[in-house]
């Protein structure tokens, strides 16, 4: 079977149907964009709705958590063991930590440590009080001493800066990655006793 027999349409009849065809083809273009604009703007909105549920879920565990603290502290008079057990157990929960660890100084020395999960306890065990001078380079001392937070992001590649604390080898040898410390949670309990 052949075209024989079709008939060729007027050039006129030609051209509207492909200026039709054309506006179609614009027409479903701009509708193409405007959904995926749209796609673009519920996704925005579905990604801030999910940043800020997980905000506020962190929010509602740092009061929680504060909380159960400052209920600690009000309801263990004279047994500051076992609130500072509290808070150490309450810390190692909020920051999905293995191991929490709590020195209290007297401004010159280390006078108490609470150690909470395996890796603290090797590092109480392992490194002597007195191989961490509040004024060495060793991350409770750095602490204390600049008032400040302090990371180390990787037990491997650490700062020459802590390059001296000995509790960093019994850490790793018990699988622990990476360590942090502040200052406000040893003041917090320095004012509670």
């Amino acid at each position: 079977m052949g075209f024989k027999g079709m008939t060729t349409l007027p050039q006129d009849v030609e051209a509207d149907l492909r200026r039709r065809i054309l506006e179609l083809e614009r027409r479903l273009d701009k509708t193409v964009a405007e959904r995926d604009e749209a796609v673009e703007r519920q996704t925005a909105a579905a990604l801030v709705n999910f940043r800020l549920h997980n905000e506020l879920r962190a929010s509602g565990d740092r009061h929680n958590a504060s909380a159960e603290i400052l209920r600690t502290i009000a309801n263990t008079s004279g047994d500051a063991e076992h609130a500072l057990q509290r808070i150490a157990d309450t810390a190692a929960r909020f920051f999905n930590a293995s191991s929490v660890t709590i020195r209290i100084t007297d401004g010159t020395q280390w006078i108490r440590t609470i150690a909470v999960g395996n890796s603290s306890e090797r590092i109480a065990a392992a490194v002597p009080i007195s191989q961490l001078p509040i004024g060495g380079k060793n991350l409770p001392g750095t602490v204390y001493r600049e008032n400040r937070q302090i990371q180390i992001p990787d037990l491997d590649n650490v700062d020459p800066a802590f390059a001296d604390f000995p509790g960093i080898p019994p850490a790793r040898a018990g699988g622990t990655r990476t360590m942090s410390g502040t200052h406000s949670a040893v003041a917090m309990v320095r004012s509670a006793l």
